[in-house]
């Protein structure tokens, strides 16, 4: 923001400036009334939207699956009814992949996945592509998406019951570690609020 410019220059401290003497009642000069600041630009917080956690809970013997929703911002300024879907897809025995669903509705969906409100994200973060259709499910498009991808797919973590090699525990890595992982991300680079860590506690996990 500029500073306004002071009229008190040497220049302008003339005699005409000054009150006339009563012992001289010379013509009285009219004094220029010095301008106005400018006023204060807002400088209010940046405009902000909403990430959302859905879960799809197909079974109580399965993990339910997990996945973050951000609204596109529709022409006229609001909020679109449709967005971008970022998860992994897989299964455990063979391994996810990242996929990033660039034109999804969870009202449409079928599966009537839980959806909650799970933090507030700064715009300039979740800048929507271009043409959403025209963009790789597989290509960051905004800063969002580059943290999603920065966070490693989970690889294969359940054995086949017929291998025989040496049996070890392994963590059970999935969609929900995954997301947990991805969250925490958000978090500690300062994206998203630290009150989002709770929600995964509520999240359906089966």
């Amino acid at each position: 923001m500029e500073e306004s410019t002071s009229n008190n220059s040497p220049a302008r401290q003339d005699n005409q400036n000054q009150d006339p003497s009563p012992s001289s009642p010379g013509p009285q000069v009219d004094t220029p009334a010095a301008p106005a600041p400018p006023e204060e630009q807002p400088t209010g917080p940046p405009e902000y939207r909403t990430l959302y956690l859905l879960s799809y809970v197909p079974s109580p013997l399965f993990p339910a699956h997990w996945s973050m929703w951000v609204p596109h911002r529709a022409s006229d300024g609001s909020v679109s009814k449709r967005g971008t879907r970022l998860h992994v897809t897989g299964d455990s025995r063979n391994g996810f992949a990242h996929d990033f669903d660039r034109d999804y509705d969870p009202d449409e969906d079928g599966r009537r996945p839980w959806v909650r409100a799970a933090a507030r994200i700064a715009e300039r973060h979740v800048e929507d592509p271009p043409t959403p259709e025209g963009v790789s499910a597989y290509e960051a498009c905004n800063r969002l998406e580059r943290v999603a991808l920065s966070i490693p797919a989970p690889g294969p973590s359940m054995r086949a019951a017929s291998n025989n090699a040496v049996r070890t525990r392994v963590a059970l890595q999935n969609c929900q570690t995954w997301m947990a992982d991805f969250v925490r991300a958000l978090i500690d680079q300062g994206l998203i609020e630290q009150s989002a860590q709770a929600l995964l506690d509520e999240c359906p996990k089966n």
